[in-house]
């Protein structure tokens, strides 16, 4: 049929700000920087664990939250990535990426690992304006006090 023919053939093109939001994917397949995955973790996952009940108790302090390293890569697997329909699909974001930022986490005295466990955490989670800013400085100064790089997952521009 060559009217269905020339329909198929036809460009639509669709500004890309339409599409963004049908999608929120924050993950593919390059390693995101160590304090991005914190602010993820921070913002969008570790808020929806405690119930509202828990958050009005708490007030303005902490609650402590126990999380596990395989329920937030599911979790973020789940929200911010394309979910996986083929198995030479690589999932996203790896587990090593999210170990890292939890590992971060204790680095700067926000989350304590449970001993005896393989990854399970206790989080000190409090609601926080400028995570992304914030985290970066509390990593940025504990990363000077042990004399390593903060550069070592800076992205290239070329």
């Amino acid at each position: 049929n060559s009217e269905i023919d020339d329909r198929l053939r036809r460009v639509l093109e669709i500004p890309l700000e339409k599409i963004i939001p049908l999608y929120p994917q924050k993950f593919y397949d390059a390693k995101p920087p160590v304090v991005l995955m914190m602010e993820v973790l921070w913002t969008d996952v570790f808020n929806q664990i405690p119930d509202e009940e828990a958050f009005m108790e708490a007030g303005r302090k902490a609650l402590k939250i126990r999380v596990e390293l395989s329920n937030l890569t599911k979790k973020l697997r789940e929200q911010f990535c394309f979910q996986n329909i083929d198995s030479r699909q690589p999932e996203n974001p790896k587990t090593e990426w999210v170990k890292e930022a939890m590992d971060t986490f204790v680095e700067i005295g926000y989350a304590t690992k449970i001993k005896n466990t393989n990854d399970s955490y206790w989080v000190k989670y409090t609601h926080r304006k400028d995570v992304l800013e914030f985290f970066a400085k509390k990593t940025s100064m504990t990363n000077r006090k042990q004399g390593k790089s903060d550069n070592k997952d800076q992205l290239l521009l070329f």
